[in-house]
């Protein structure tokens, strides 16, 4: 599944963030969309983020993010939620709601 591989962009982007970012990620609360393995809310909560939740939508990725989560900060249940996704709209699009499960 998508969600089960660590893409290159995120590891480009954690080492961006963990170079440049350090400062402005302390203290804030970040929301990961679409986290997968959840390598960006890792590096976010290990840059001093307050609070990392971190989303996606298959069980079966939101398993392997909880365990990520769970073995590297020793909790998870607090930071995986699932997007609910609603019917199609009129205009054919499939909208995803940000309320969790």
């Amino acid at each position: 599944h998508v969600g089960e591989e660590v893409w290159d962009a995120a590891r480009l982007l954690g080492v961006y963030m963990a170079q440049h970012l350090r400062d402005e990620l302390s203290g804030e609360v970040v929301l990961e969309l679409g986290a997968g393995c959840g390598l960006l809310g890792l590096c976010a909560a290990a840059l001093g983020a307050k609070d990392v939740i971190c989303t996606d939508y298959l069980p079966e990725v939101l398993a392997n993010l909880h365990f990520n989560l769970k073995h590297n900060f020793g909790r998870a249940m607090d930071f995986c939620k699932r997007l609910k996704r609603s019917a199609p709209s009129s205009a054919g699009e499939t909208e995803r709601k940000g309320d969790a499960e």
